[in-house]
């Protein structure tokens, strides 16, 4: 019974550990010559999740996504509704942040993103094509855990 219980502890103080991940956040807005603003941002603060364009429907079939190919932080989604390529990022500030369970760093950025494909939908909504230079201002942040265990 006793080893029962140190087993079960065990599995109970293993799960808790892994269960910690890294998080991470990249908000971009950048403001269209047709008077429209682009949005995107990674999907629920995983930093290896896709770009996405918020919408205001909570249907995830609505979601569109968005391929930034070279953004510091995102994963890639084949078969995106829009492909920017990083073409330039500079540091308008940036910081490191710790509070003894994650570590990581937050900064904002001027980023150059050129447009490689798009939907027709998206061109009309913001009237850019491919070729297209857009330019934004982002918000970028990542932490993973320290390794300590924190509740």
């Amino acid at each position: 019974m006793k080893k029962m219980i140190a087993i079960l502890s065990l599995m109970t103080i293993s799960s808790s550990a892994f269960a910690m991940h890294g998080y991470g956040e990249d908000s971009c807005v950048a403001k269209m010559i047709n008077g429209s603003t682009l949005e995107i941002q990674i999907a629920n603060g995983e930093p290896v999740n896709p770009h996405y364009i918020p919408n205001r429907s909570d249907d995830q079939a609505d979601m569109v996504t968005v391929e930034f190919k070279g953004a510091p932080v995102g994963g890639n989604e084949q078969g995106s509704e829009l492909v920017l390529q990083l073409k330039s990022d500079k540091d308008t500030s940036s910081r490191k942040t710790s509070d003894g369970c994650f570590e990581g760093y937050e900064k904002t950025s001027n980023r150059v993103a050129e447009v490689q494909s798009i939907s027709s939908k998206l061109n009309q909504s913001y009237g850019i094509k491919k070729g297209t230079k857009v330019y934004f201002v982002c918000y970028t942040s990542a932490s993973a855990p320290t390794g300590k265990h924190c509740q």
